[in-house]
Formats: structure tokens, sequence, C-alpha cells
């Protein structure tokens, strides 16, 4: 039979080194960092982080034109590149400005439609020391394409290569989802002024004793995003310049592989450029959202 005093001796023995136990969780629980805790961690509860972020892109000013170099060769009657001794391509580049980005006031659906006009001006340039040859220059270059940049994907835009008479494309419509939440973007033509395309190159110039040609256009786009009034990820892109390779790419692939509906693609997917590496120091960026006006 087991003595009673013994037994609350052992009672109080094991309460004490409960009460032990107890503080010595609780000071090592202090003494430890909640980031090394993960369902304290301050990382689950922080916005992840944004593809313009992953990849460091670098923005540009609205404000100023957006230069890229393009290629320019020449071509033979049935399109196929070609040199000639007494003709060579010079150079080639187009100018992008944009015009004054506007907002509407959001509709009921908590919706705004921003504008977003530009122009893209083109300048080539041909030296021939025989003006009694004949020839054909054809420049390669990008226009702008717009992307989000919470994701990286790409935005769908108006159907421009349905050749509509009356322009009345079909809108772009592209849906984003990021940190919970999903935002529906859509793109919608707006009016233009007349394009200006030369019917030929005009003599300009001498260099060195050879006559110098030119061309100069101007096209005018005008895109119509309405978008979520929260939505701020709306960029526009530009290649810096349009190398021989991605030219060439382009040339031997023909028409068979390029996107017209780019929805969906990331902007570094190579299959955007006929299969050429592209990285975000390449482009341009235009953060759209940042010149919205409330």
């Amino acid at each position: 039979m087991m003595d009673n005093n013994y037994k609350g001796k052992r009672f109080m023995a094991l309460g004490i080194s409960l009460v032990m136990l107890i503080l010595s969780l609780q000071t090592a629980f202090a003494q430890t960092k909640k980031s090394k805790i993960p369902f304290l961690s301050s990382e689950m509860y922080s916005t992840p982080q944004t593809y313009s972020e992953e990849h460091k892109f670098e923005y540009v000013s609205a404000d100023k034109p957006l230069v890229q170099e393009g290629f320019i060769t020449l071509k033979d009657d049935y399109g196929k590149w070609i040199t000639m001794k007494q003709v060579k391509p010079r150079s080639s580049e187009i100018s992008i400005e944009l015009d004054k980005i506007t907002a509407s006031k959001p509709d009921k659906d908590g919706y705004i439609e921003v504008t977003v006009p530009y122009s893209r001006k083109f300048h080539r340039e041909v030296v021939s020391s025989d003006a009694a040859v004949t020839w054909i220059a054809s420049g390669y270059y990008d226009i702008p394409a717009f992307m989000d940049a919470y994701t990286g994907n790409m935005l769908g835009i108006y159907h421009w290569w349905d050749y509509r008479p009356d322009e009345d494309y079909d809108p772009g419509v592209t849906t984003i989802e990021w940190n919970d939440k999903t935002y529906t973007i859509y793109d919608y033509k707006g009016n233009t002024k007349e394009m200006v395309y030369p019917e030929r190159y005009e003599e300009s110039s001498y260099v060195k004793g050879d006559l110098l040609y030119v061309m100069d256009g101007i096209e005018y786009y005008n895109h119509i995003f309405r978008i979520p009034k929260d939505y701020d990820g709306l960029t526009m892109v530009l290649l810096k310049s349009y190398p021989e390779k991605l030219a060439k790419a382009e040339y031997e692939s023909g028409d068979e592989e390029y996107l017209y509906d780019k929805s969906g693609y990331k902007l570094l997917d190579p299959k955007l450029y006929y299969g050429v590496e592209v990285t975000a120091e390449d482009f341009y960026f235009v953060k759209i959202s940042d010149y919205i006006k409330d």
C-alpha cells in the first residue's frame, strides 16, 4: 500500500516539471523569429511578385518618341532577298509618338474606358550609284503591343486583320487572373486620321556622289481599352530594334507563323518572334495606367 505523503510529493514534483516545461516553451517561442514559423510568416500575406518586377522592367516616358531601328533589304519581283552592286540599303526606322491618354468615368459595372492614340512614322533610306537601275527595298519593323504587367500575358487587341471596310472590328478580349482577382480587358478600335503611304522612294540628296533615296510615311492607331477601375497593369511594349536575325526569321516563315491574336502568350515567348529569343532589356515599356487621371 502506497504512502499518501509520498503520493503528494510525487504529484507536486510532476506539477513543477510541467510548469518548467511551459515556461521553457514560452521562452523558446519568444526567441523564435516570426519568419521562421510558417503559420505566422509575413510572406504568406504579402502581394506576390509581378512579372514586371521579376523581369525588372525599365519604364520610359509616354511623352517622348520611342524610336526603333529596323532592318531594310533589297528584294526581287518575287519577294526574294537579293543584293545589288549599284544599290545599297542604308537605314530603316520607326518612331512611335503617343498622343494624350484619356479615361472615362467608371460605369455602373466599375469599368472605365482608356483611350490610347499613337502614330507610327517610318523612314527608310537607300543609296544608288546608278539612277537608271530599278530596285525594290522593303523595311522590317515592329508595331507596339499591349500586355499585362501582373502576369506578363499579352493582351488581345481589336481584330484589325479582318480587313473590314467599315473598320467595325471585333474587340480583343483577355482574362487576367492575379492575386485572387479576375480582370477582363477589352480592346476596341477608336477613330483615327488617314494613313499616309508613299508610292515610291524619292530622290533626296547625294551621299559621296551617290543618290540618296528616302521614303517617309505615317500610320495612326487608336485603342480604347475597357478595364476595371482598380486595374493598373495596362502596359505598352515595343522592341527597341528589329535586327536582321529577326527579320530573316520572319522572311523565312512567311505568314505561317505570324500570331495575330497574341492573347495568352507571355511577352518573352519565342513564338511571338518567329523562334528568336528575346529578353526584357530588348523592349521599351510604357505603363499606360500611370497616365490615367481620375
